[in-house]
C-alpha cells in the first residue's frame, strides 16, 4: 500500500496502488477506512487498468483528527471480501486552521514546563512544601522529586526531538559521527 504518510490537514493527496492478486480490471473494488481521534472517512478508490488510484481531498483531510488515526484498505467482489492492508498514519494540524490559543507541546514538553515552573516557584520562595491552616495540611512534592520527574521528562522530550529529526530525514541528534585515519592538515591541535 503506497499511503502517505504523514498527511497534512488540509492538503491534498492522490496515490496508486498495485494490487496483483485483485486487479481492478477483474471486478475487485478497493477501499480504505481511516478511524480514530473522532473521525471516520471510508475512501473508495477508483479503477485504473488494474491498479487503483486513491484521491484525499483537501476538505476531506481538514475533517481528518491531527494526531495519530488507523486505516485499513480493503478489497472486494461480490461477497468476497479481503483486507490487503492496515496501519497508523499521523495527521499534521494545519496551522492556517487552528485556533491562535492552539499550544504545539507534546504532553511531555507542556510536563516538563509545569515542572519547572514548579521549580522556579520553589527556589525563589513563591511556594513551599508543606503547610498547615486550621487543622488543615497540604503536602506538595519535594524539591528533590521535582527535580526527578524533571530530569525523566528531560529525557522524554529528548527522545521525541530525536524521533522527530529521524523522521523529517535530519538524522539522529544522539549520534556523533567519528572518523579514524591520520590528522588532518591545518586542523591544528593534534585533531584526528
Amino acid at each position: 500500500m503506497q499511503l502517505p504518510n504523514p498527511i497534512n490537514q488540509g492538503s491534498t493527496y492522490t496515490w496508486l496502488d498495485s494490487l496483483v492478486d485483485y486487479p481492478a480490471n477483474q471486478g475487485w473494488v478497493l477501499t480504505y477506512y481511516f478511524r480514530g481521534g473522532g473521525s471516520a472517512l471510508n475512501l473508495p478508490a477508483i479503477a485504473s487498468g488494474a491498479d487503483f488510484q486513491s484521491s484525499l481531498t483537501s476538505a476531506q483531510t481538514a475533517g481528518l483528527a491531527a494526531g495519530q488515526i488507523y486505516w485499513q484498505a480493503k478489497v472486494q467482489q461480490g461477497s468476497q471480501i479481503v483486507t490487503v492492508g492496515s496501519g497508523a498514519i499521523t495527521v499534521i494540524l494545519d496551522l492556517a486552521a487552528a485556533p491562535p490559543t492552539y499550544d504545539g507541546q507534546t504532553p511531555a514538553q507542556a510536563q516538563l514546563a509545569a515542572a519547572e515552573a514548579a521549580i522556579q516557584r520553589r527556589l525563589s520562595g513563591q511556594d513551599v512544601e508543606e503547610y498547615t491552616v486550621e487543622g488543615r495540611s497540604l503536602r506538595r512534592m519535594s524539591l528533590m522529586s521535582l527535580i526527578d520527574l524533571r530530569d525523566r521528562l528531560r529525557l522524554e522530550v529528548e527522545r521525541e526531538s530525536a524521533a522527530d529529526s529521524i523522521a523529517n530525514g535530519q538524522g539522529d541528534p544522539r549520534v556523533l559521527g567519528v572518523m579514524f585515519g591520520p590528522p588532518i592538515a591545518g586542523a591544528g591541535g593534534g585533531c584526528y
